[in-house]
């Protein structure tokens, strides 16, 4: 059976809670102030200072809804003129997450034995934690969004990171005593938007200094191939997607993939599409809006090799695509790769991929890490 994704559920995620994160809550510790820049920078969430502590403000589009936390280290004693605010200590030790990237995050950062629960745990890559479900370290905390509250409990965890989603239920984790804190990476419309997050995750395992040299180092190289393609005249049509159930669902032409088209130098057919999530849209109109695109990206799931005759004999109709005669079909089989969970952490190399497609010239020696072309 082969799992398509579409990231349709990211449609059913756009939220707005402000989460402020105080650090160094007592004069005997140094402050850190961080100076956000426009551009390549997280729209859902940012960092500030607020009565000279660090702030995180985490936001939640469908609503103006805000949450305030006040994150202290262990050791020090909640400032009074702050005292009316959730306190988060750091550096969390303990925590349980619905995110596979928060695990890549903390993964980077040296913090991944942090993470002792998590929910569909079949699907991570990560080796600490799937050595950790074998030893007991680590338990499976639910399958999507329904939570086994029993294995919750039986991690202990300080906090629960969970993914942001609208109409979110956290009652019964107040009823437990375990603090709730919103994650929402995957709202972000830029490469660089998503990896920003490591910085959230840098506070929460108070590596923030770490955080903020990844971010700067990865966001360097990304800039940098940016800049070798911006200026192409050169640059090939390109569609994306899969029929699910009978419904084609396009990358929106403001979204996070749109964005690496475009940053690689393609020209995104639905670029002017309205919109971030991934939108529906009927075979018909796909192919008359793509049938002559050079290539065509994809996303399975499949535990063997993946081959350009099955994805055509799943629907005859797909060699009406020039990009299916034209060796245009670029993949990745996300069940062998880690895209989703990983690739967070290294927009650059997912970049590199799509420009060695597009533009082979500018990266002669390349080898892909996610992306290749399906033969």
């Amino acid at each position: 059976m082969v799992r398509l994704y579409s990231f349709k559920r990211v449609s059913l995620i756009l939220l707005s809670v402000t989460l402020v994160i105080g650090f160094g809550c007592s004069d005997s510790k140094s402050k850190r102030e961080v100076k956000i820049e426009a551009g390549d920078r997280a729209q859902w969430f940012s960092l500030d200072t607020i009565y000279d502590h660090l702030v995180v403000t985490v936001k939640r589009p469908w609503d103006t809804i805000t949450q305030r936390f006040l994150v202290c280290h262990k050791d020090e004693s909640v400032p009074e003129n702050l005292n009316r605010m959730k306190v988060l200590r750091v550096p969390v030790d303990r925590l349980v997450c619905t995110s596979s990237t928060l695990v890549s995050f903390a993964n980077q950062l040296g913090a991944v034995n942090s993470i002792v629960g998590i929910t569909d745990i079949q699907f991570t890559f990560n080796k600490t934690i799937r050595d950790g479900q074998k030893d007991g370290t680590v338990v499976e905390i639910g399958q999507g969004s329904e939570y086994n509250f029993e294995q919750i409990v039986k991690a202990k965890p300080e906090i629960a990171v969970l993914s942001l989603f609208q109409d979110q239920q956290t009652q019964r984790f107040s009823d437990l005593g375990i603090e709730t804190v919103p994650f929402a990476d995957y709202l972000e419309a830029t490469p660089l938007a998503r990896l920003d997050w490591i910085r959230f995750a840098g506070v929460l395992f108070d590596k923030l200094e770490m955080a903020n040299h990844y971010y700067d180092s990865i966001s360097s190289n990304y800039t940098s191939l940016r800049e070798k393609t911006k200026h192409l005249a050169d640059r090939p049509t390109l569609f994306d997607g899969l029929p699910i159930d009978g419904t084609w669902w396009v990358s929106g032409g403001e979204s996070y993939m749109a964005a690496m088209y475009r940053d690689a130098g393609a020209n995104y057919v639905w670029k002017d599409l309205k919109g971030s999530a991934s939108i529906p849209m009927p075979f018909e109109k796909v192919v008359a809006d793509a049938s002559s695109a050079s290539f065509w990206r994809l996303v399975v799931a499949v535990p063997n090799e993946y081959s350009l005759s099955e994805l055509l004999k799943s629907d005859e109709r797909f060699s009406n695509f020039k990009a299916t005669s034209k060796g245009g079909v670029i993949y990745c089989n996300s069940f062998m790769m880690p895209l989703f969970e990983e690739g967070v952490v290294v927009p650059d190399r997912i970049l590199s991929d799509l420009i060695f497609v597009f533009h082979p010239e500018l990266l002669p020696d390349y080898k892909p890490l996610f992306y290749k072309t399906l033969l």
